[in-house]
């Protein structure tokens, strides 16, 4: 019980220590300068000069906060007051997870590739290579991660690598790998390897376990993919004709909270005299009826779309920040904006927008992070 305290005590106050340190990385926004990308705060302004090709939002995991960046059309990572990721001229194809014994996890090294499609394994830390890019393939094996297989594309067997060990390199007798599953249970996923006496093994707690197929003479070629159901797409925003009258409404009576603070418990929106607009249960207006349209949320009818002309534009129900203005081309990600948390009652909104052709975002507080005049 002691041990499983103290794994939590540091879990626990690591957390608390990142969270704080860079408790500002939070609330930056990803800024669109005429076409180069960096970080602005949530008042916009600039925290980290645009010259990406695109960015997103920072997300802290276990140690220095990150956030996606594209470069010459590479996909990247820039670390928090610290760089990018990888090299640029260099694609991050996996992360090794990496466990002490603790169970607290390392993050730092990275599979990558060249612009020449050869593998290696960088350490973000350290930056610097511990495999050089010059491999055809480069698989990361066991629980915790701690083998790596990788070979050249005309040598016959794989060399392992073992982390735990400070990178002792060793032959093996594996021909090939494989990625396997069960097309009758999706939960048994396996990586095996073929070994020269034909046996094929996975592993399991870092021991190789000789796998038997049972009815399979031999290992059956490449992956079976299993389908799995998508979710349905969210119905089309609904029409409604130029009538005069009620076209859509709301009840938030189980939201008495929302009542106290903001004096309503019902909103309708209407047409009236060709223009639509928004009044609450007294008749009282909300939304002014200057739009040709406004939709509610499907997924959070906290906030509405308004239409006019062919702009959009966004208005959240329960805040005392201002309409954003309806002339964007499009509101992207209406349906699911960004959420910041603030507290433990606040995220801060951040929609995606589309205007002549730029992408941008434009917070709940109407303040556009974009330049692109």
């Amino acid at each position: 019980m002691k041990t499983i305290n103290l794994i939590f005590n540091l879990l626990f106050y690591s957390t608390i220590f990142c969270q704080t340190q860079y408790a500002d990385v939070n609330y930056l926004i990803p800024y669109n300068d005429h076409g180069k990308w960096g970080w602005s705060d949530t008042l916009g302004d600039i925290k980290i000069k645009p010259k990406y090709e695109k960015t997103g939002f920072f997300h802290a995991y276990d140690s220095i906060p990150e956030a996606y960046v594209k470069i010459k059309g590479i996909h990247n990572s820039y670390l928090y007051n610290n760089g990018l990721k990888v090299p640029k001229t260099y694609k991050t194809i996996k992360e090794i997870f990496l466990f002490d014994e603790n169970r607290i996890r390392n993050r730092d090294l990275i599979i990558v590739e060249s612009k020449k499609n050869k593998l290696g394994i960088y350490d973000k830390k350290a930056k610097k290579f511990i495999l050089k890019p010059i491999y055809s393939s480069i698989e990361s094996i066991g629980v915790n991660n701690l083998n790596v297989l990788y070979k050249r594309e005309k040598e016959q067997f794989f060399s392992l690598l073992y982390f735990d060990e400070i990178y002792k390199h060793d032959l093996t007798d594996i021909l090939k790998i494989q990625e396997w599953e069960d097309e009758n249970n999706i939960f048994n996923h396996k990586q095996l390897y073929q070994h020269t006496d034909s046996t094929w093994t996975y592993f399991d707690n870092g021991v190789h376990i000789i796998e038997d197929f049972k009815k399979e003479d031999s290992y059956p070629e490449g992956m079976v993919i299993v389908d799995f159901d998508q979710p349905k797409q969210e119905e089309e925003l609904k029409t409604t004709n130029n009538i005069d009258g009620l076209i859509d409404s709301y009840d938030y009576s189980k939201y008495p909270e929302f009542y106290e603070e903001y004096g309503f418990i019902k909103l309708k929106i209407v047409r009236k005299d060709g223009e639509v607009g928004m009044i609450n249960e007294n008749d009282s207006i909300i939304i002014p009826f200057e739009y040709d349209n406004i939709f509610f949320n499907l997924k959070n009818p906290s906030f509405v779309k308004l239409i006019k002309g062919n702009k959009e534009g966004v208005k959240l129900l329960f805040t005392t920040y201002p309409i954003i203005p309806a002339k964007y081309d499009k509101i992207i990600n209406f349906e699911s904006p960004i959420r910041i948390r603030v507290s433990k009652n606040w995220h801060f909104i951040v929609f995606l927008i589309e205007i002549n052709g730029q992408e941008g975002y434009v917070g709940e507080n109407s303040i556009e992070y974009f330049n692109l005049n």
